[in-house]
């Protein structure tokens, strides 16, 4: 029985090392696959040279352009106001309202001078 016990035991040892070898090699294959792949890629892609860099010049300008649109959105935010405090477009438009009353009075104290000196001089 002992010689089966030592029998079975080697046997499951080498079992083990069967499957890890079975393993690294799917690992192996699944690795040169990716690779060959990427390589195919590569070769497809037809890279020119500076390319690498026009590309870098257009992630540069897009990241520009994110900058700009969250400085722009501040600026309207800014302008639009919020619910707590007017922006300065609702400031703007206060300060035309008030001067468009200051004219209409202007123009009515105007007409009230005219009238008066009218009768003035009669």
């Amino acid at each position: 029985m002992t010689d089966y016990k030592k029998c079975y035991d080697e046997y499951k040892i080498l079992k083990k090392k069967l499957n890890s070898a079975d393993s690294d090699e799917s690992e192996r294959l699944k690795e040169i696959d990716l690779l060959s792949y990427q390589v195919n890629e590569l070769t497809e892609s037809d890279v020119k040279q500076g390319e690498e860099q026009e590309l870098e010049s257009e992630r540069t300008a897009l990241m520009s352009f994110e900058k700009i649109f969250s400085l722009l959105n501040d600026a309207k935010m800014a302008l639009d106001g919020d619910e707590n405090y007017g922006g300065g477009l609702e400031s703007v438009d206060s300060a035309s309202t008030a001067l468009q009353k200051r004219h209409h009075i202007m123009l009515n104290m105007k007409k009230l001078q005219i009238r008066l000196q009218m009768h003035i001089t009669i």
